[in-house]
């Protein structure tokens, strides 16, 4: 009986574009859609959604609330997880979207700033706030309109006195990180005390300085938030008699720059000594032991090589102390 044998031809099919993204690819088969199952996988599940009815929409979502609920530190990881892992991926696709039909994006971005202009400004002047002036400039303009509110009043300018219903500047007296000593100033005064040469310093003020030294560390941190030299901070201080504390006997000083902390040579040299002497008295014995041991182990061979040069040095000198010294204790 004679073998049937079937013959297969194979036909290359046409190039289509993927119903998803629209990519075009060289199909295998010649009902497949789709360029990869990603794609087959996402446009199902769209397909799927769009079926379901608002009641079943109101379930899942109450189902998923439930779920992240339960399961919110697991899927926050995950979640941050995937976003660095896509993050170049997601940038190449917007960028060719983008790439597409420019003008389409221009478009929708012009729309949506026009829909929501009041939200974009409300936002980018918060995010200034918190950036540029750590959240002061809020509270300042709360504050004005809570002094002014008897008067029936708005913002007020604390310069040129002003009121100003919209588009209110906070100014740094002193320092652009200082964000403790700002005014509230209209749009002119704060571009001329800016743009016209006016000096930034003129705001420190005695109880600036004060308020800088109480707060800070050191002079050098004083200094940064004040913004004057250390020359110029000494003659501030002594403008306003602003004195300091002696660390060692109590009595208030002028700080000059060769005597920050101690008003003399002989309270440093104590103050000096008596933190050495608290600093050897927190260390433990048995600690104190162990660096002893570990230093002689890490040394030892150097210290010896050093004893024997000696010896080899000062021999003759050496058995002749070492006799008198026995003769001695003999007796």
């Amino acid at each position: 009986m004679a073998k049937l044998v079937r013959k297969y031809e194979f036909v290359t099919l046409e190039e289509r574009s993927c119903r998803k993204c629209e990519v075009v690819f060289q199909p295998i088969r010649s009902d497949q859609f789709y360029c990869s199952q990603e794609c087959r996988h996402i446009d199902f599940a769209k397909k799927k959604r769009a079926k379901k009815t608002d009641e079943d929409k109101a379930k899942d979502r109450e189902y998923m609330r439930e779920y992240y609920a339960k399961n919110k530190e697991k899927l926050d990881e995950q979640n941050l997880r995937r976003y660095y892992e896509q993050q170049e991926k997601r940038s190449e696709q917007r960028k060719a979207r983008y790439q597409k039909d420019p003008e389409k994006h221009r478009a929708y971005t012009r729309k949506y700033y026009a829909e929501h202009r009041e939200e974009r400004r409300a936002a980018d002047n918060e995010y200034k706030d918190k950036v540029r002036h750590g959240g002061m400039r809020k509270i300042l303009i709360e504050e004005s309109i809570r002094k002014q509110a008897e008067e029936s009043k708005g913002k007020v300018c604390s310069n040129c006195g002003v009121v100003v219903e919209s588009g209110i500047h906070a100014h740094h007296l002193v320092h652009k990180q200082d964000h403790d000593n700002q005014a509230l100033l209209c749009a002119s005064c704060h571009a001329s005390f800016h743009h016209k040469g006016v000096d930034k310093k003129v705001g420190v003020t005695e109880d600036i300085v004060q308020k800088a030294i109480q707060t800070s560390k050191n002079l050098f941190e004083v200094s940064d938030k004040v913004g004057l030299s250390r020359a110029g901070l000494y003659l501030r201080r002594k403008r306003y008699g602003i004195k300091k504390e002696c660390r060692h006997c109590k009595e208030e000083f002028m700080p000059d720059k060769k005597f920050l902390h101690y008003c003399s040579e002989e309270c440093q040299t104590i103050g000096i000594e008596e933190k050495r002497q608290e600093r050897i008295a927190r260390v433990d014995p048995d600690r104190k032991k162990e660096i002893a041991r570990v230093y002689y182990l890490k040394h030892r061979e150097k210290r010896l090589a050093k004893v024997k040069e000696r010896y080899a040095l000062k021999s003759e000198e050496i058995k002749a102390y070492a006799r008198e010294y026995h003769r001695k204790k003999k007796q």
